[in-house]
């Protein structure tokens, strides 16, 4: 189950360029990540 917060994407492999949207979620869920680990 998702919960809020829950930085899970989804990518799905369309010719071999990620889409620039991919890229942005794939950052934000890695930045949630780190300042979640920060607080720790």
């Amino acid at each position: 189950m998702w919960w809020k917060g829950d930085p899970r994407i989804n990518l799905q492999k369309v010719d071999k360029m990620a889409k620039f949207y991919q890229v942005r979620d794939v950052k934000k869920a890695i930045e949630k990540m780190e300042a979640k680990k920060n607080e720790e």
